[in-house]
């Protein structure tokens, strides 16, 4: 499995240069293009087949591929996998492979979201590094990134769509920042609420509530406000300053992965903050990652994967009469790509589909429409498909 269809047609072609040699065939199963080359290759039968989760998962619905005899599992850039929303196709396709496998996961970095994975997929996993020294398979992941200081607020909004943290904390230094970045994200249609001493006892615990509950899924605060909280599966904490005190790191760092679960805390530094925190990361062993803000076009181009990914996920889980009420659909939509301003409106309903699905975190917009094909009753006689 790959996360891209570059990506698997880059396989492909590595194991047709050793695999054509040694008679081992091979089939790039992908979406974006017609199913007929791909039924024919499997049809003549292959020993490797290279692909993306949806497109798998189509033709195993459909009974062109059969996963009975499987004996290795690749799941290859297993961090974006997860990035971008494949974690359901993954899950569906382990559910038709057999219990006696290999199974492998490469990530040229190893979050805790892999090892998430690689403990729900595997049976007590053996991590390999190539990086002497980095040996660590702990439940904490820490990674910085280098900004401007005038662009801090937008970088961090850039980190927070591509990370699409679960819940998260963002700690700021003081009381005017927390203000300040609560006001801002809250202008971006964020789901955030506020954590400070100028916020009264009870709206405080109003707000943690609102965390638990998922009615908010980030949280600004200062140290003082949100010291000895404990917030139950926090998957990120962000630190928008760097504290001034080391230990503070530590603690900060702390709201995360705690009882044996998985986190990461992420800092946002300017070259000044960068120094100090390699001085305390040095003081307290703590092994991190530098990433790469990524530029827009980096951004957008995911934000698009996502929702492509959640899109035929939903699509392939409807009932036969409502993907019969999608075909009358196809019409208008051809009617709609075929003028400059229309597309404007098509793409307003998908980036209000997308917010309201990965950031708002709101109801799910298609949530009626999905069903589980291996439970639903209503195909099939009431069996199983």
């Amino acid at each position: 499995l790959a996360p891209t269809r570059e990506l698997a047609l880059q396989v492909y072609q590595e194991t047709k240069k050793f695999g054509e040699p040694l008679g081992i065939r091979s089939v790039a199963v992908y979406g974006g293009v017609g199913y007929n080359d791909q039924k024919t290759a499997l049809q003549q039968g292959v020993h490797i087949i290279v692909g993306t989760p949806g497109r798998i998962l189509d033709h195993m619905l459909q009974g062109t591929i059969k996963l009975e005899s499987i004996r290795d599992w690749v799941l290859d850039e297993a961090d974006e996998l997860l990035s971008m929303g494949f974690y359901p196709d993954m899950k569906r396709v382990a559910k038709f492979l057999p219990k006696q496998r290999c199974t492998y996961l490469f990530s040229a970095t190893m979050p805790t979201s892999v090892r998430r994975l690689a403990a729900e997929f595997m049976n007590k996993p053996k991590f390999l590094s190539l990086c002497p020294g980095e040996l660590s398979v702990s439940s904490m992941e820490h990674a910085y990134y280098l900004v401007d200081a005038m662009e801090k607020d937008k970088a961090l909004v850039r980190i927070i769509e591509t990370e699409n943290p679960e819940s998260a904390l963002i700690f700021c230094n003081t009381k005017r920042d927390v203000n300040y970045l609560y006001e801002f994200l809250m202008g971006r249609e964020f789901r955030v609420g506020i954590l400070s001493g100028d916020v009264k006892q009870t709206q405080r615990q109003k707000m943690l509530a609102d965390l638990k509950s998922g009615h908010i899924n980030i949280l600004v605060a200062t140290d003082v406000a949100a010291r000895g909280i404990d917030i139950h599966g926090l998957s990120h904490v962000f630190m928008y300053d760097h504290p001034q005190e080391s230990e503070v790191y530590v603690h900060r760092a702390g709201r995360t992965a705690r009882a044996g679960e998985f986190g990461i805390a992420i800092s946002v530094v300017t070259h000044v903050e960068e120094i100090a925190l390699k001085r305390t990361l040095d003081q307290y062993r703590i092994p991190i990652t530098k990433k790469i803000l990524p530029d827009d076009e980096q951004v957008g181009k995911l934000i698009r994967e996502r929702a492509i990914v959640y899109l035929a996920q939903a699509h392939r889980n409807l009932k036969q009469s409502d993907k019969q009420g999608t075909q009358r659909m196809i019409p208008l939509l051809e009617e709609l790509m075929n003028s400059e301003e229309n597309k404007h409106v098509v793409a307003m309903l998908l980036h209000q589909f997308y917010w309201q699905r990965f950031v708002n975190r709101g109801e799910d917009p298609l949530k009626s429409k999905i069903i589980d094909p291996e439970t639903d009753s209503s195909q099939n006689g009431g069996g199983k498909e």
